[in-house]
């Protein structure tokens, strides 16, 4: 089918930490509000290159983590777990892996500050999960011991 993700995700020749790759990831999550499966391996890939790129970013290229922050990724990211979406799990479980990934790699205080204000993360917290799913369980799990992990 595709060669390298770059063509599936239409960027060509883009390089692959840059601002234009972001704004690119950015406009796939705004085209898919609605997760459905034959969209759901785009979401999952497209989540997981934002978290590479905002991880990158922190260190190498602020404007990156910039963009997170302005443009409120995190609230389209977190927006996925509500009920009426119905979002697929694979999707919350990337979702939950980018935010636990978040908490251990990124340094600067603004993102990190970001990250905890607003009530976004209480929300995750008190969401209703499916107890009984064992796999999306652990990441949650995984989730909380990174969050407590770097609280201080």
């Amino acid at each position: 089918m595709f060669k390298k993700l770059s063509d599936a995700l239409g960027l060509g020749a883009v390089e692959r930490f840059s601002v234009p790759r972001f704004k690119h990831n950015e406009a796939i999550l705004d085209k898919n509000s609605v997760v459905l499966q034959g969209n759901t391996d785009l979401m999952v890939e497209t989540i997981r290159e934002i978290s590479e790129l905002v991880i990158w970013g922190d260190t190498h290229n602020t404007a990156i983590t910039e963009l997170f922050l302005e443009h409120h990724i995190l609230e389209k990211l977190l927006s996925y777990f509500e009920p009426a979406r119905r979002t697929p799990k694979p999707v919350k479980v990337q979702i939950l892996q980018t935010l636990s990934i978040f908490f251990q790699n990124l340094q600067s205080d603004t993102i990190i500050f970001y990250l905890l204000s607003n009530n976004h993360l209480n929300e995750l917290i008190t969401h209703r999960f499916d107890c009984c799913d064992d796999e999306l369980m652990s990441y949650y799990i995984s989730f909380l011991k990174a969050l407590s992990l770097r609280l201080n």
